[in-house]
C-alpha cells in the first residue's frame, strides 16, 4: 500500500508540475502579447500626434488665409476660433487622448485574443495557430491539475515552437505611422517659410480670430506720402501741398480736412495730388 501510494504521490506531483509548466510556457506568449499590446498603443499615440500636428498647421493656414482676405465681422471670426479649437480637440481625443487612457488602464484595451486577430492578419501562416494556443490556455485553466495536462503541455509547447519565429511586433506597423510625416513636414515647412517672410500674414489674422469679440478696422489699400519737404507757411500767403499714393490701388479722388472741412485736392498725375 505504501508503494501504490508513493506512485500516487508521484504521478499527482508529474500533473502539478506539468501544469506548472504549461503555465511557465504561457507566460512568454503572454508577455509577447502584452508587448504587443503595449506598443500597438505607443504607435496609436505616436501616430495621432503626428495628425494632431498636422491638423494644427493645416487648419492654422487654412483660417488665416480666409480671415487674410475676407476681414470677416466678430461673429465669422468667432465661428472659426471655435471651430478649429472644437476640430482639434476632437483630433486630440480620438487619437492621442483614447490610446493613451487604453495604454495606461483608464480604459478598456484589447484582449489577448484582439491582439491575436491583428498579428494574424500581417501573419496569415499563423493566424489559427496563435489563437488555439489561448483557446487551449483557456482549456487547461477550465480543466485544471487533471490527466490531460500532458496533452495539453504537449499542443501548447508544439504550437509555441512554431511561433517564437514570428516578431509581433512587426504587425504594428511603426514605419507606416513615421510615412505620415510626409504631410507634416511639408506643412511645417510652409508656416516656417511663411512666417519667416510674411509674418503679418499669420500673426494679423491669428490675432483678428482669438480676438474675435474685437472690431478691427481694414486698412487702406494706400497710404500718402508727403513730397512738399517744407511743411510751413505764411499766413495768408500761397502754400503748395504735393503729395503721392503707394499701394496696391490709387485712389480717384483725395481731401485735405482744415479745421474740420475737407477741401478738394487737385490731381496732378496717376497717383500725386497737390493742394
Amino acid at each position: 500500500m505504501t508503494g501504490v501510494y508513493a506512485i500516487s504521490l508521484m504521478e499527482r506531483g508529474l500533473i502539478w508540475e506539468d501544469t506548472f509548466l504549461k503555465e511557465e510556457k504561457m507566460i512568454s506568449v503572454k508577455e509577447r502579447l502584452e508587448k504587443f499590446i503595449r506598443q500597438y498603443y505607443l504607435n496609436k499615440i505616436l501616430k495621432g500626434s503626428i495628425i494632431l500636428g498636422i491638423s494644427f498647421i493645416m487648419l492654422l493656414l487654412v483660417f488665416v488665409t480666409i480671415e487674410f482676405l475676407g476681414w470677416f465681422n466678430t461673429i465669422t471670426r468667432a465661428m472659426l476660433f471655435y471651430a478649429y479649437l472644437a476640430f482639434n480637440a476632437g483630433v486630440l481625443g480620438y487619437f492621442v487622448l483614447d490610446p493613451l487612457a487604453r495604454l495606461t488602464g483608464l480604459s478598456g484595451g484589447i484582449s489577448y485574443k484582439g491582439a491575436a486577430r491583428i498579428i494574424g492578419n500581417h501573419f496569415e501562416q499563423i493566424r489559427d495557430k496563435l489563437l488555439n494556443l489561448l483557446q487551449l490556455q483557456e482549456l487547461g485553466q477550465a480543466n485544471g491539475a487533471d490527466g490531460s495536462g500532458a496533452l495539453l503541455m504537449a499542443a501548447i509547447s508544439q504550437k509555441e515552437t512554431e511561433l517564437k519565429p514570428f516578431p509581433f511586433v512587426k504587425a504594428i506597423g511603426f514605419s507606416k505611422s513615421i510615412r505620415t510625416l510626409r504631410f507634416f513636414i511639408p506643412a511645417l515647412v510652409v508656416l516656417i517659410v511663411i512666417f519667416s517672410f510674411r509674418p503679418d500674414y499669420i500673426t494679423g489674422p491669428v490675432q483678428r480670430i482669438s480676438r474675435y469679440n474685437v472690431q478691427f478696422e481694414k486698412p487702406a489699400p494706400f497710404i500718402f506720402v508727403l513730397l512738399s519737404k517744407e511743411l510751413t507757411g505764411i499766413s495768408r500767403g500761397n502754400y503748395q501741398l504735393q503729395f503721392t499714393t503707394e499701394g496696391s490701388e490709387i485712389p480717384g479722388e483725395a481731401f485735405v480736412e482744415i479745421n474740420g472741412i475737407n477741401y478738394k485736392a487737385q490731381k496732378s498725375g496717376p497717383n500725386r495730388f497737390e493742394f
